[in-house]
This record gives structure tokens, sequence and C-alpha cells, in this order.
């Protein structure tokens, strides 16, 4: 009974990654910032992060990203996890736009 208690409070315990999670590296305040306001049309990326649509965000550096044409520049890796679908978004820190968006169904 006490592993069972332990399990659940264990789980009910995590928390997912909120926009507070990234304001304190400037790449990633830049890259959230971006998509918000350029790709997903947000007004601001407060407006973004005030949503309660997400699940979930995902925001990576990406040191060995070698698309074509971008071998040298730098990237950062968004991941929006949603109830029924997450999306994949590329931002090209070097250049500042997105170089790739991909959404996909997750059942």
């Amino acid at each position: 009974m006490k592993t069972i208690f332990f399990f659940l409070m264990a789980v009910s315990s995590v928390k997912a990654y909120e926009c507070a999670h990234f304001m304190k590296d400037q790449g990633k305040v830049e890259t959230l910032t971006h998509t918000a306001v350029e790709v997903l049309k947000y007004d601001s990326l407060g407006h973004f992060c005030t949503e309660d649509q997400y699940l979930d965000l995902e925001l990576n550096f990406m040191p060995n990203y070698f698309k074509y044409r971008e071998e040298n520049d730098d990237h950062y890796k968004l991941m929006i996890h949603y109830a029924y679908k997450s999306c994949t978004f590329i931002y090209n820190s070097t250049k500042k736009f997105v170089t790739e968006k991909r959404c996909y169904s997750t059942w």
C-alpha cells in the first residue's frame, strides 16, 4: 500500500516544462519569441506563455544539426506538445528564421 501511495505522489508531482523554465537562456527566449509571434501568430511571448492549449514544451540547443547551407549556423529545436498532436520547430538563431516545421498526431 505504501508503494502505491509513493508512486501516485511521484506521478502527480511531475510538472511539465513551461515558458518560465527557459527564461534564463537568451537563445531559448529568442527561439520562443520568434516561434510564438512570427510562426504561431500570437501577439507576444506573454500571450503564448499564458495560453493553456499546450501540455508541455521542450527546447534544446542542437550543436550537431547540419542542414545544407546552414552547416555553420546555430539551431534550437522547440517541441510543443498538445493533447493530440506535437509540433517540432527548428529555429536558425544565426539567420533568425524557422528552418523546419513538422506536426504529427500523437495517437
